[in-house]
Formats: structure tokens, sequence, C-alpha cells
């Protein structure tokens, strides 16, 4: 008998995301290929994908799958390093000279979800980070099982976007609504709703995904600023003796849901 770890052992050890859900039927089935395998195969004239979009704002995905790609962008912690490593000759021996190489890292969720949107849906993540600057953040960690942002909007400086992403059971209890398959439209959780979403997620880890669920809101400065002020007066009166997790000062329900 072979006892195997399903996933990484017998394949690339990566997690990859070969799947975006939202609304009811909302569904995009991630290409195989990325667009460093159509560069090396096919001519300039034939690419799929030309071009890195800069910005989601004009893309014209359906409004909750640019909102997934935006939060994949937004609500990671993934970035581009610079390391030194020795260079190989045509023998495979180190030649003892050495090459400054930019090599992504880090969580393995948002090393894929970087991935999905550098590679395989060809946006610019690092000019979206650029243009939709993060002004407050709270990394995902094992106890709490979620990562939430704050992040000023570039199509509107005077609203600032919260996300939050992570396990369904936990964040699918902050949000208020939903948006549609097609469309902006904010439309009320309901118990069939939340048990659609369960069903959901049931079928795909018997299948051996992971599910990971993205949640947004959308609010002003002022409110913003309310927030922090009312979680500084509290953590100053040491008054912490809730069973909520610290969100940073970011506002803990209303939350859109918008897929995973």
């Amino acid at each position: 008998m072979i006892a195997t770890d399903k996933t990484g052992t017998l394949t690339m050890n990566e997690m990859t995301i070969t799947a975006l859900l939202w609304g009811n039927e909302g569904e995009y089935m991630v290409p195989i290929h990325n667009e460093r395998d159509l560069s090396e195969s096919t001519n300039n004239e034939n690419r799929i994908i030309d071009r890195k979009l800069s910005s989601l704002k004009d893309n014209k995905s359906s409004s909750p799958m640019k909102d997934l790609l935006l939060g994949a962008c937004l609500c990671n912690n993934a970035a581009m390093q610079s390391t030194n490593t020795e260079e190989i000759d045509d023998e495979n021996e180190a030649t003892g000279d050495k090459k400054l190489v930019k090599k992504l890292v880090g969580d393995a969720a948002d090393v894929a979800l970087y991935h999905l949107c550098q590679d395989k849906c060809a946006v610019d993540i690092e000019r979206v980070r650029k243009t939709n600057p993060r002004i407050n953040a709270l990394p995902f960690n094992s106890k709490n099982k979620f990562m939430i942002t704050a992040n000023y909007l570039e199509d509107n400086q005077e609203q600032i976007l919260i996300t939050l992403k992570g396990a369904p059971d936990f964040v699918l209890s902050r949000c208020s609504t939903y948006k549609s398959d097609n469309g902006d439209e904010l439309i009320p959780i309901t118990d069939e709703f939340k048990r659609s979403i369960q069903q959901r997620q049931e079928a795909l880890g018997k299948s051996g995904y992971r599910v990971i669920a993205m949640l947004q809101q959308r609010i002003s400065q002022e409110q913003y600023d309310e927030h922090i002020q009312i979680y500084k007066k509290s953590k100053k009166q040491q008054a912490s003796t809730s069973d909520e997790p610290d969100l940073n000062g970011l506002p803990p329900n209303n939350y859109c849901f918008i897929g995973k």
C-alpha cells in the first residue's frame, strides 16, 4: 500500500485556482494554459492574450467576476522578491557566479491568486495595487482563517473598498447581500441562498477542492475614520473581552458576498 498526499506530491507541488464561482449560477473555468505557455507555443498574431490589463474598471467581464479579480489582487500578500542564485552551466554544475532572479513568495493561496490574475486573466496585478493603494490590512492566520484589507479605489478616491477572504463557514455569516449572476444588483441573502452555497461547497470538498470565499463592502472615508476611532478607543480601554475576532477596526458585518 502506498499512501500519498493528494495535492502536490504527485503534481507540481503548488496550489492552482481552477474556477471562479458567484451568484446562483455564475461560473468561470480558468484556462489551463497561461500567458507564458501561449507566447512560447503560438505566433504573435495568434496569441489569445496580447497585453495585461492595468485596470479592471473598464474590463468587459461580468461585474462579480471583476470584483473577484480585484479582490484577488488587493486582498493578497504574495509579492515578487529579488534573490541571488548560483548559475548552472551546460553540464548542470554550479559555476560559482551569482545572478539576480525574481521569485514570487507568499502564502500558497495568495500565490495561486496572484498567478490567476497575472498569468491566467492578463491582469497587471502590481499596477492594480498601485492605483488602488492599501491603507489597512489584517493578514491571514491559522486561528482566524481569513484576511481583510482596505484600499482606496482607483475610480473613486472618496470611497474605500473593504475586501475579506477566507473560509466560507466563517465569512458567509457576515454577509447581508450577494451580487446577481450578471450585474451590479445587490440581492438580500436568504437561507435558501446560504444552503445552495453550502451544498456547492460540500460538493467541491468531496472532489478534493479547497474553497475560498470573498466578500466586499464599500464605505466612505468618514465611515472608515469612525470605525477606526471606535476601534482605537476600545483598545485603549482594553475592552477586548468579546469572542469577535480582531478586524483591525474594519467593519464586521453587512458585506456583499461576491463569490469564491
